[in-house]
């Protein structure tokens, strides 16, 4: 949006929160946003009255810790001869207590954490080669005018596999005050995707034009191909390192969910018969040991599953990056997850549950085709969850693997060099490298039929 629809917009918000909430928690809210506005404004005086050396990257965060991406990114700008420092900001400074420093103390290029807006992050964000958005809209004051050595790159959470934006099934709930104030729209920021389908759902999702997409692919990705190719190490702390490494001749499984927008409560186990103490008896005689993932809004939940002999917890606390988990689980099990696309280069099975999945179909849709893009056994019954777990201790297959290679060269086909050595040349825009398909595989991107046009923004 341009400053005076967003400055119109934020001022019916601001009214509608003081009715709803008062008058400090509106004045707080302001003040944020008149914060964002103030270090943007310094930020745009400054990057053109001086001329600065560009020799870092800086990355704007959503949360309070890093994730997938990021631990990704510390890797790969070691590699980078002109880059000398990495400045990650994050809305509310980091969360020291809960950081996996494993990875940090294992970098070789300068790590900065800094609260987003403040006098260090602007001027980190003055001495960037790139500044990273991980959140849509974000920095918009930063971005009036076009900056002379400074590129701005929106990095998603990664390639995502249900409707958002216009292509939702159902409108979502308004927008905070902070996130509207921030989002003022400029022609100056570059979207990197991982695919030319990603590219034209996400332009369809946002109704915005195919051009401003660069497919500079996901810092995870290129971490992923060296994990699955032995190239590197798994970095997690050694704790978790230890568990997972305790008994190789475990299957271990990785059960990963979903948040349903508040509409209704994920469940990990969404069967009518089911029953925790036939799943331990089953885990125990198969040899499996089951590793339990929430999205990290709903970490406290579930815990009474956990007994640390067959399932086991694995939150932020076991790994911030769930990257770095991959090449320790036989397989994979998730509900309606984006997280099942970075397990597709494992060539590993992939088990999808359905969670009320008429649901989740109306209030939120899917991107593509659910049958088609959701590469592995759909599964709505206890007894199924139970025959697919056997199946991938005994075999560790499941007869998926084209199915799997098809979306994955869809979505996250292999490119050369790195997400950062692209963004830094530019190549991977509307004319780069396209996904490998031929003949029948160039119908792909098929947006489902079932969704709607609302606003909503990027999860």
């Amino acid at each position: 949006m341009s400053v005076t629809m967003g400055t119109f917009e934020y001022a019916k918000l601001a009214i509608s929160k003081y009715r709803r909430e008062g008058l400090r928690p509106t004045l707080w809210a302001t003040a944020a946003v008149l914060k964002g506005v103030l270090a943007g404004l310094s930020f745009v005086v400054a990057d053109r009255i001086y001329d600065y050396e560009k020799t870092r990257i800086c990355v704007a965060m959503r949360g309070t810790l890093p994730e997938s991406d990021t631990f990704a990114l510390i890797n790969q700008v070691d590699d980078i001869e002109d880059i000398t420092r990495l400045c990650i900001g994050f809305p509310r400074g980091l969360d020291e207590e809960h950081v996996d420093e494993t990875s940090i103390e294992a970098a070789d290029t300068e790590i900065e954490f800094v609260e987003t807006h403040s006098l260090e992050f602007v001027r980190n964000a003055l001495e960037s080669r790139l500044v990273l958005l991980k959140q849509d809209g974000q920095l918009g004051w930063y971005q009036l005018f076009d900056s002379d050595g400074t590129d701005f790159v929106r990095l998603y959470h990664g390639p995502i596999t249900k409707a958002y934006g216009r292509t939702r099934s159902s409108s979502q709930a308004e927008r905070g005050l902070v996130s509207i104030g921030a989002r003022i729209d400029t022609p100056h920021t570059t979207r990197s995707v991982g695919s030319d389908v990603e590219r034209h759902f996400r332009a369809a999702s946002e109704d915005v034009h195919p051009k401003r997409f660069a497919e500079y692919g996901y810092p995870r990705f290129d971490r992923i191909e060296n994990l699955r190719s032995s190239a590197v190490e798994p970095i997690v702390p050694e704790e978790t390192r230890s568990l997972l490494e305790s008994d190789s001749d475990s299957t271990h499984v990785l059960y990963a969910t979903t948040h349903k927008d508040g509409a209704y409560d994920t469940t990990f186990f969404p069967f009518p018969s089911f029953d925790p103490s036939v799943l331990r008896r089953h885990l125990k005689e198969n040899d499996i040991r089951l590793f339990l993932r929430l999205h990290p809004m709903y970490e406290d939940r579930h815990m009474e599953f956990v007994d640390g002999e067959t399932v086991f917890f694995a939150g932020q606390a076991f790994s911030n990056s769930a990257t770095e988990m991959m090449p320790f689980f036989d397989g994979l099990i998730t509900d309606y997850s984006s997280i099942y696309v970075e397990f597709l280069p494992f060539d590993r099975p992939i088990v999808f549950v359905k969670d009320d999945h008429e649901r989740f179909r109306e209030i939120r849709g899917f991107g593509f085709d659910y049958e088609t893009y959701f590469p592995g056994p759909k599964v709505d019954s206890f007894g199924a969850f139970l025959d697919r777990l056997e199946t991938i201790a005994e075999s560790g297959t499941d007869g998926f693997g084209a199915e799997r290679e098809f979306v994955r060269r869809s979505l996250v086909p292999h490119r050369e060099g790195t997400f950062v050595e692209r963004a830094l040349s530019g190549v991977g825009g509307s004319e780069g490298e396209r996904p490998l398909v031929t003949g029948d595989e160039q119908a792909v991107a098929s947006i489902d039929r079932n969704t709607h046009s609302s606003a909503s923004k990027d999860p």
